[in-house]
């Protein structure tokens, strides 16, 4: 018997958005849904530290949590959430041409 191992798709998700993005460090952070001003447990990690934390992370936002992951201090980029297939056209048509384009649910992109 052939076992195949399932490719995490957030995991790739997120190699995706990291290398898109090409920083040296990131910022995690959690967010706990029932306390929305709530912010805990930012650090900082290196993209292998992001990718290698994707399963711990994967667990707290199951339980509760909204993650973010963002460039540690001003690196020139923006992050666009909640952005339609259309919307990701007419940026295109204007010049505007993002690093990744993940989809972080369905019909929902950042």
């Amino acid at each position: 018997m052939v076992f195949q191992k399932r490719i995490d798709r957030t995991y790739l998700a997120v190699r995706r958005q990291l290398q898109g993005m090409r920083c040296g460090s990131y910022e995690v952070g959690l967010f706990d849904r029932r306390d929305k001003q709530s912010l805990r447990g930012i650090v900082i990690y290196s993209q292998e530290q992001v990718l290698n934390a994707v399963g711990f992370l994967k667990s707290k936002n199951a339980s509760g949590h909204d993650i973010f992951i963002r460039p540690k201090g001003s690196q020139g980029l923006l992050l666009l959430d909640d952005v339609s297939q259309a919307m990701i056209g007419r940026m295109k048509q204007h010049g505007d041409h993002p690093a990744a384009i993940i989809q972080t649910s369905p019909a929902n992109w950042v």
